[in-house]
């Protein structure tokens, strides 16, 4: 990560944190003030309103660990890339995956599970069709973002691609290989899809409306992962997310919609090992 990159990517942090904390609680609490009788911020099939005012700390305590990230990235700069080994690769997985159980935990003894994730979901079958169309809707985005020239506006802030898509096109260790599928395939994907869209925009939908709280974890998701190159694609895939999770009230579509998003990363990424490259090569940078 280069030192305008990293600016950038703060500076965006910042403006997130801002708009959702200093602007849109106050307008929208005013809002529901004047109208306390609309509740348009307690429907659809995702629960919210279980959730409270602690709930706002936990997704501050959220933006705190992304902005301690961003800061120890910072730290980085300038230095030599870090090396990844399996072992690494694996205990951050673990790691995130115990941060993602938190969630349950503090959600448990308020509501059921089942209610607040949807988690006996009864309409597995229309991921038949779900997932296909989501995959094809990224690919569709990716090619728009890039026809607007944003990588070659990127290149200009010396920004990159992410140290574990670098590793995955290089290396010929097994191991290395299968902890990295592991940790993209299965732990990101639930670990992400719990705290993002399971947590964070059920929050900022109690506490805003639908919409808004589709931008923001989406824009929290997409700045999480502090890639400028991916910044405008990861946003999307948050919108989508959040949508799918809206009219599936299942947590388990945006689950498998990402195991199924970043499955393909990887398949296309070891590809290119063989084939040196490929015409979507930047729609997983």
């Amino acid at each position: 990560m280069s030192l305008a990159e990293y600016r950038f990517l703060g500076d965006v942090l910042v403006i997130i944190v801002i708009a959702f904390f200093g602007l849109a609680l106050p307008v929208y609490h005013c809002l529901r003030k004047r109208s306390p009788e609309s509740g348009w911020n307690l429907g659809g099939n995702v629960a919210s309103s279980h959730l409270s005012g602690f709930d706002l700390l936990g997704t501050g305590a959220v933006v705190l660990f992304i902005a301690t990230t961003w800061k120890l990235k910072g730290s980085q700069l300038g230095g030599p890339l870090p090396e990844l080994s399996s072992v690494q690769i694996l205990s951050s997985a673990v790691i995130y995956l115990l941060i993602a159980a938190i969630i349950p935990t503090i959600l448990f003894w308020r509501i059921s599970l089942n209610e607040a994730l949807g988690l006996k979901w009864q309409n597995k079958r229309s991921l038949v069709w779900i997932v296909p169309i989501f995959l094809l809707g990224m690919m569709l985005s990716g090619m728009a973002v890039e026809s607007l020239g944003w990588s070659e506006w990127v290149a200009t802030k010396e920004g990159g691609r992410q140290l574990s898509v670098e590793t995955l096109t290089k290396t010929r260790d097994l191991k290395l290989i299968t902890a990295l599928v592991f940790a993209a395939v299965i732990a990101a994907p639930v670990a992400e899809e719990i705290i993002f869209r399971g947590y964070i925009y059920p929050v900022a939908k109690r506490f805003t409306e639908h919409n808004f709280a589709a931008f923001f974890s989406a824009a929290l998701f997409s700045i999480a992962h502090f890639n400028l190159n991916a910044l405008p694609l990861l946003f999307l895939f948050g919108i989508a997310m959040a949508w799918v999770y809206e009219h599936t009230g299942s947590i388990w579509a945006p689950i498998f919609c990402h195991m199924a998003f970043n499955g393909l990363q990887l398949t296309y990424l070891l590809g290119m090992r063989f084939s040196g490259g490929g015409t979507f090569s930047w729609l997983f940078s």
